[in-house]
C-alpha cells in the first residue's frame, strides 16, 4: 500500500492545504508550526470581521450612524 492510500484510509475527512508565503513567516513556523485548530481560530477570526463589516454597511444603509463627536460623548465619561 502507498503511503498516500494509508493517509486516505486513516485520514478519509482531511485535506492538504498549500500556500505560498514570505520566506521569513515560513522560517518562523519552524518554530511555531500551524495545526488545524490555529487555521480554525484564523478563519473564525476572519469570519467575524466579515460579519462585523457587513453589519456596518447594513446600519449605514439603514441610517443607523453617528458622527464622530456624537461617539466619542457616548463613550467618554462626562465630568464630574
Amino acid at each position: 500500500m502507498k503511503k498516500s492510500d494509508t493517509l486516505k484510509a486513516t485520514m478519509p475527512h482531511r485535506a492538504t492545504v498549500t500556500f505560498h508565503t514570505h520566506a521569513k513567516t515560513k522560517a518562523s513556523l519552524k518554530e511555531r508550526p500551524l495545526g488545524n485548530e490555529t487555521l480554525e481560530h484564523c478563519r473564525a477570526e476572519e469570519e467575524a470581521f466579515i460579519g462585523s463589516v457587513k453589519r456596518g454597511q447594513e446600519d449605514a444603509r439603514a441610517g443607523r450612524v453617528h458622527n464622530t463627536d456624537a461617539a466619542r460623548r457616548r463613550v467618554t465619561p462626562s465630568a464630574p
